[in-house]
């Protein structure tokens, strides 16, 4: 049995599927009850140990139809000390990103602003610094939305890091997703070795728009580096040089980059403000008329499922 814990935009439903594709693993992404309330109280100390241990040993079986159970849910980053108890021979896979990149994705996509995702229960249940007794309420209501976005990245991955340097080494890995050192994975879960590599999945739009980090301005670039530059130096030492370069992690190939752009094109600008769906919506109101609805809807849902929302 295992569990991969991440800040969430790290990956971590790309890895599920990944995983599940050994015949003998099954990997779920965020399986009911996903623990999206009960995981932010039990940060908080307002959901007792007792009752959260109760509730993963109800709901998560170490074997399912004769397959190792993993589970790849950002939510189970706050709750290690209950994983341990309920299941206490389970291995952890800390799956991490670049921090520059993961800040950039949560911002755009509304996270920590209240006047996005209003009717969100992920909204409402985020993690707030003053809660965990990190920082005090006065600075966080000073706070933007992007530095609390680069708080969320910080803070979760050193609760991971403070946790599981509890649990001997031999349980856990450090997984970066710019690098994945697939062998020490398959050492961990007892797979045997396997040339694929993990897919790109679950691209989502963005809700506001943002530039990619190379682009930051010095503002943003000092935010974060006071934010999340000591847990950057400890996890990828050389993400920023001496003379103050900031250097690029991910090793994507060109073919990559290239539908990567395509799918910012269709799906991750405010969606359907994007120029090639204007110009489709306007060519089907043109011609289909009152069934121009239906059509743009079943383009939507195409869109959906290329950007892995479906």
């Amino acid at each position: 049995m295992f569990f991969v814990l991440t800040t969430g935009r790290s990956g971590s439903k790309s890895i599920a599927n990944y995983l599940s594709s050994f015949k003998d693993v099954l990997c779920i992404h965020e399986p009911e009850p996903i623990l999206i309330e009960e995981a932010t109280l039990y940060l908080y100390g307002k959901y007792s140990h007792e009752k959260i241990v109760q509730l993963l040993k109800d709901t998560r079986k170490k074997i399912i139809d004769g397959k190792q159970y993993g589970e790849s849910n950002q939510k189970l980053s706050f709750i290690i000390p209950a994983l341990q108890e309920a299941f206490h021979d389970s291995k952890y896979i800390w799956l991490v990103r670049d921090g520059r990149e993961v800040v950039n994705s949560t911002f755009s996509l509304g996270w920590y602003d209240s006047s996005l995702l209003k009717d969100s229960k992920w909204q409402k249940y985020q993690i707030e610094a003053p809660k965990t007794g990190d920082i005090n309420d006065e600075q966080w209501r000073k706070m933007n939305s992007f530095e609390k976005c680069c708080w969320y990245w910080s803070y979760t991955n050193k609760i991971i890091k403070r946790e599981l340097d509890k649990i001997e080494e031999s349980r856990w890995v450090l997984a970066k997703l710019e690098d994945i050192n697939y062998d020490e994975i398959f050492k961990l879960l007892g797979l045997k070795s396997n040339k694929t590599k993990m897919p790109w999945v679950n691209k989502k739009r963005k809700l506001k728009e943002n530039s990619a980090w190379k682009n930051w301005d010095e503002n943003k670039k000092n935010t974060f580096k006071k934010i999340c530059g000591q847990q950057m130096d400890e996890i990828y030492p050389g993400w920023i040089t001496r003379n103050g370069k900031w250097e690029e992690l991910s090793k994507v190939s060109i073919a990559k980059k290239v539908k990567h752009f395509l799918q910012n094109l269709l799906v991750n600008v405010p969606g359907k403000t994007s120029l090639i769906y204007r110009s489709v919506k306007w060519f089907c109101d043109l011609i289909f008329r009152s069934k121009s609805p239906v059509i743009l809807n079943k383009l939507d849902s195409i869109y959906r499922k290329m950007s892995g929302e479906e």
